[in-house]
């Protein structure tokens, strides 16, 4: 009986000792197990619970023209992206470009562009930037393609554009003459590049009110050339290179656009100091 009493007496005080061995490394799973979740929702919350959003509205004309092959001009197109959510990163993607091969893709970010497709572009809260394309031709013809820019925090979030360009010879056979219809124009203006001044030539089908504005790469207005009713048939405005108060504006890309009640029109010029 007593030999009996001291074998359990053993095989208890080897339990506890195996139960106290093991106690600190069961805690500590413990703790793991317990932390697992709150990190997953954490981790959830900073990939997919931010307040995103953006606006992305274009401030040039979805056609442009390039008689010169090869050359680099800037952005062809500007588009104004505003952040009106939660920081947040955009992917911008060129996509539907026919022959990549010669007609090299380029996004941009301002007046800077970055060879490739695609590239990415951060903006904190209320922040905005003119984000673009250009696409150095290198043989004669036309290319519809798409620009598209999708924010990187919630990835359903995207605006689209198509935008065409008229390349070498097909830019020639269009000429220097955007419009909307019969009795329409506005004409590229002459010199381009300004220097000093240049005339703006347009037309109207009928007596109207006519509003033609200088603007600069990110949407504002830096000279109101007329606002005011003409007759019916062309006309030339002169622009001496200033903006409203006067004072001459820096060297860069600006566009000039026609609007009246029937539709709108606009090219670009690029000012040279």
């Amino acid at each position: 009986m007593t030999r009996n009493v001291r074998a359990y007496a053993v095989v208890a005080v080897c339990l506890l000792a195996v139960l106290h061995l093991a106690a600190p490394a069961d805690a500590v799973s413990h703790l793991k197990r317990s932390a697992a979740p709150a990190d997953r929702a954490e981790g959830a919350a900073l990939r997919g619970g931010g307040n995103y959003s953006f606006t992305m509205e274009p401030i040039s004309p979805s056609t442009a023209m390039d008689t010169d092959l090869g050359d680099f001009l800037g952005p062809y197109f500007y588009f104004l992206v505003t952040n009106t959510g939660d920081a947040d990163t955009y992917d911008m993607l060129i996509t539907g470009l026919d022959d990549p091969a010669t007609w090299w893709p380029q996004v941009c970010i301002g007046t800077v562009c970055i060879a490739g497709d695609s590239s990415s572009h951060s903006l904190g809260p209320g922040g905005s930037d003119t984000l673009g394309v250009n696409v150095v031709p290198n043989t004669d013809g036309v290319d519809t393609f798409t620009f598209t820019v999708r924010s990187q925090g919630n990835p359903s979030l995207s605006q689209s554009y198509d935008v065409t360009l008229y390349a070498g010879s097909a830019a020639v056979g269009v000429g220097d003459v955007v419009a909307l219809g019969p009795g329409w124009e506005l004409r590229q203006n002459t010199p381009n590049p300004v220097r000093a001044a240049t005339s703006i030539g347009f037309a109207v089908p009928r007596e109207q009110a006519v509003d033609l504005r200088v603007y600069d790469v990110a949407g504002r207005v830096v000279r109101t050339l007329t606002n005011d009713t003409w007759p019916a048939g062309f006309h030339s405005v002169d622009w001496d290179g200033a903006n409203d108060r006067g004072v001459a504006v820096p060297a860069g890309v600006y566009f000039y656009r026609l609007v009246t009640s029937e539709g709108s029109l606009a090219r670009r010029l690029t000012v040279l100091r």
